[in-house]
């Protein structure tokens, strides 16, 4: 968790960037490196080591699925367009605000 929110390991880390992974991904000799499934010090979602979650490669295709179908079937934003409210940070961990209300409308066929 520590590699996280380390300045060392990844620029602005308390800061929101959708395309952090993938511009680290770009870098020479980097392209495994960042996958969110590679278990690293850096990223110990699932565990490192013989310790690494062996479900890891399900969960991750569930959640891409998932994410899939919102972004097709809706159109999502903040209520009131309120823009991207500021996240929590508590322990080392970076949370979306709990406090921010999202809209979902399902789109037109």
């Amino acid at each position: 968790m520590i590699g996280r929110t380390s300045q060392d390991t990844y620029p602005a880390p308390d800061d929101f960037n959708a395309a952090r992974f993938a511009k680290l991904r770009d870098m020479e000799g980097e392209g495994v490196k960042h996958q969110v499934v590679t278990p690293t010090l850096d990223w110990v979602n699932f565990g490192t080591g013989k310790h690494a979650c062996p479900g890891r490669f399900f969960a991750v295709n569930e959640l891409k699925a998932m994410l899939a179908h919102v972004l097709m079937k809706y159109d999502v934003k903040f209520k009131d367009d309120a823009g991207f409210p500021p996240s929590m940070v508590f322990a080392g961990s970076i949370s979306p605000n709990q406090a921010a209300k999202v809209m979902f409308r399902r789109r037109s066929a």
